[in-house]
């Protein structure tokens, strides 16, 4: 291996020796994942950090401990992105307490973006949740910050695919409040979808019947 990434190294000793611990070849290996022997090759050669999903299958087919796998990908994953980040000066993102503005918001949700590993928009659309609490495109927007969260449920979204333990939702939920009301907004109620889509009635129920409830409104308003 030549990376000079020092935790990807870890990670694909790590998976090298689970593999040869069971004592399987690739495509032995493979037969216990969805993915092909030259992918699980891939992963432990260390040219690259490989997908977390990935690495999660390659563990478990070698009956190895998944948090450990976690935690390795995850520290490869840290440290690439600050080495890719030396290449040029970023803002430093501010603690949610000290955000004041939009630009402040969208560096402090990409700080957490990157701390979470830098996932990709899909696999955050997956951990957000199965109501589409946060559209990959949303997530999309809201990472090149074309966009901040328009909804209490978008944040909490995006908050609980960067892992952000729920009891630390607060403040970053009231600085987000906080720079809405910065710029004389309040935030939007929420936008019915069309009822023919699949679920899309009891979905919306949902949502309207959380905004109406942290908000004091009457549902009414936004059911008609």
């Amino acid at each position: 291996m030549t990376t000079g990434n020092k935790s990807l190294r870890r990670l694909a000793e790590w998976l090298r020796e689970q593999r040869e611990r069971q004592g399987h070849s690739y495509r032995q290996l493979a037969d216990g994942t969805e993915y092909d022997p030259t992918t699980l090759s891939r992963a432990a050669s260390g040219d690259t950090v490989p997908p977390r999903d990935v690495v999660r299958a390659y563990a478990e087919a070698c009956d190895a401990r998944v948090e450990d796998a976690d935690r390795l990908w995850l520290q490869a994953r840290r440290e690439q992105q600050t080495r890719s980040g030396r290449k040029g000066r970023r803002r430093p993102a501010p603690r949610p307490e000290l955000i004041h503005d939009r630009r402040d918001l969208g560096a402090a949700l990409h700080d957490l973006w990157e701390r979470a590993g830098a996932p990709s928009t899909r696999e955050m659309q997956k951990r957000a949740g199965d109501h589409s609490e946060l559209p990959h495109s949303t997530a999309h927007r809201i990472l090149t910050k074309q966009t901040v969260p328009r909804y209490d449920y978008q944040l909490e979204g995006f908050l609980r695919a960067c892992e952000v333990p729920e009891t630390q939702w607060p403040p970053w939920l009231e600085a987000w409040r906080s720079v809405l009301r910065h710029e004389n907004r309040r935030p939007s109620p929420p936008v019915r979808p069309h009822e023919h889509e699949p679920g899309a009635r009891a979905d919306a129920r949902r949502v309207v019947e959380e905004y109406a409830r942290r908000t004091g409104e009457d549902p009414a308003m936004w059911t008609g």
